[in-house]
């Protein structure tokens, strides 16, 4: 099996796709499914924003709040 937050990973190493989508875009992230997929694809957002900001998992998070705040990152999960 490969799962989503996999594939964000790997994605993030060959480039930063996502970081750009997020951070030089104005980009947006959803993510519907069961809980533990949607807890696990943002530990991979998290991960990969990371990564671009230079190993600084506070920053990361807070970029996360708040586009979460702004409307650009939202989880629908259900069981």
């Amino acid at each position: 099996k490969i799962y989503v937050q996999q594939v964000l990973t790997a994605l993030s190493k060959e480039n930063r796709m996502l970081a750009r989508h997020v951070l030089d875009r104005d980009g947006c992230i959803y993510i519907a499914g069961n809980p533990n997929m949607a807890r696990a694809v943002k530990e991979g957002i998290i991960e990969v924003l990371v990564e671009d900001l230079d190993g600084d998992v506070v920053r990361a998070q807070k970029v996360l709040k708040k586009l979460q705040k702004d409307g650009r990152f939202s989880i629908e999960a259900w069981s």
